[in-house]
């Protein structure tokens, strides 16, 4: 129970962080360029709802931060006519169209830029990743059919270098687009090539198990089921269990490499007392201990493997500042370029909607993340804040993307503009399609996890 309240807090601490950065950073945007820009603003938030902390600042602006943290606002004046009071800058009516223009993308672009700074950071930095060493887990499953083996390397798929076997399942995703890419891998020295066929397109939704469908898995060497490590505070702390013990049984089933301990751990369903038997000093022992769950809710015996001999299997490239920054501006790239085909293919219908992240999902993966270290936060931050720069362009109402269509609109039709009333049932529209979209999402989401 304490475990399952830490995790819980952990994803909201995670999900507030997350977001705060993301909304401050692009209202920030649009801010302070209308502020550069000479337009009047009233109100500068972070969150929706009622105010939970406010203050008015000696610029006549109110600074305030909502109780709902699923995004945020700026507040202009849009007509002095609207107005009581001393203005403290132009109504945004009264500005031209590139510095209408100019307000509304910077939001999207100050995410944008949080981006690459942050993967600029990271990849100085160095991200530890595994690299992309298969596992192939089904003889009947398209890796075995291709002809891949455990404890091949996969150098490219369909041209793309991969560095990790996260990377690869990435561009697997990408590029089973039309059910077949070509992999390059490296076997004992021999570079070979082949080709991934799983027969159609690949489509996904949330009960959709890629790996499990692929046949693959993170390859990890076999590993005598050693105990390298008691994880403090785990449910092996307070028992007989003690460094170097050999595993030689769990819950009365034979292990003879760490995989198959994992393997019977993974199908335990209750925290209820089991054994363990281990051989120690040449005499066997049976020790009872009763597992606990994680922050994801699967249940652990907290004891870890001597991983020494994993150490070979990990990449963590640094980079100098000037290939740092030339690898950021990549990723930004090939990360919003997934964005959108992600989008096109849902529109296909080759991706089901219960596939995107709502804020149950988002605050769990926040949750994770923090746990794993500040620098996967970090990581998590870069993509997230990519997302939302690139989706808030999107040509709908009610995002940045429509409102800058609605100013080439309005550049293009000079004097024959459309009138107030008009504009206003084009942002209801938009904001009705959108509550609709985010309802449908936040509900598979709900559904998801329970």
């Amino acid at each position: 129970m304490i475990e399952w309240l830490e995790s819980f807090f952990r994803s909201i601490g995670g999900f507030i962080i997350l977001m705060g950065i993301l909304v401050t950073i692009h209202e920030y945007g649009h801010f302070w360029v209308a502020r550069k820009l000479g337009f009047a603003v009233t109100k500068f938030s972070i969150g929706f709802g009622k105010n939970i902390w406010s203050r008015q600042g000696k610029d006549g602006i109110e600074y305030a931060i909502g109780m709902i943290p699923l995004g945020g606002y700026v507040a202009f004046v849009d007509d002095a006519k609207d107005h009581t009071g001393q203005l403290n800058g132009m109504p945004f009516k009264q500005g031209k169209i590139w510095q209408k223009t100019a307000v509304v993308a910077a939001g999207p672009l100050a995410n944008i830029l949080l981006a690459i700074v942050l993967l600029w950071g990271l990849f100085m930095y160095g991200v530890p990743a595994y690299k992309p060493y298969v596992e192939v887990t089904q003889k009947n499953a398209p890796f075995a059919e291709a002809g891949l083996k455990s404890g091949d390397l996969v150098l490219s798929v369909d041209g793309e270098p991969v560095r990790s076997f996260e990377m690869m399942m990435q561009k697997l995703i990408e590029y089973l687009d039309d059910g077949q890419a070509e992999i390059i891998y490296n076997r004992e020295g021999s570079v070979r090539r082949t080709l991934i066929d799983i027969g159609a397109p690949l489509q996904l939704d949330a009960k959709t198990d890629l790996y499990k469908d692929l046949g693959v898995a993170l390859y990890l060497p076999p590993l005598p089921p050693v105990i390298g490590m008691i994880v403090e505070g785990g449910a092996a702390a307070n028992t007989d269990l003690a460094v170097g013990d050999l595993i030689t049984s769990v819950a009365g089933k034979p292990v003879s490499e760490w995989r198959d301990l994992l393997q019977v751990v993974s199908t335990l369903k209750s925290t209820e007392s089991i054994d363990v038997e281990v051989l120690r000093n040449h005499q066997v022992k049976t020790i009872a201990i009763q597992p606990l769950a994680d922050e994801s809710g699967q249940l652990k015996l907290g004891i870890a493997v001597n991983s020494e001999i994993y150490k070979n299997l990990i990449t963590k490239e640094r980079l100098n500042p000037v290939g740092a920054f030339g690898a950021a501006i990549a990723k930004t790239i090939d990360d919003g370029a997934m964005i959108f085909k992600f989008i096109g293919r849902m529109i296909k219908g080759d991706f089901h909607i219960n596939t995107m992240a709502g804020p149950v999902s988002i605050a769990n993966i926040a949750g994770q993340a923090l746990a794993s270290g500040l620098v996967f936060f970090v990581q998590l931050t870069a993509l997230f804040s990519i997302n939302i720069g690139l989706l808030n362009l999107l040509p709908i109402p009610v995002l940045d993307g429509g409102r800058l269509v609605g100013f080439g609109i309005e550049k293009l039709m000079g004097k024959h503009q459309f009138s107030d009333s008009i504009k206003i049932k084009v942002l209801q529209i938009g904001a009705a399609m959108m509550f609709i979209f985010m309802a449908i999402v936040i509900g598979y989401d709900i559904i998801r996890w329970f």
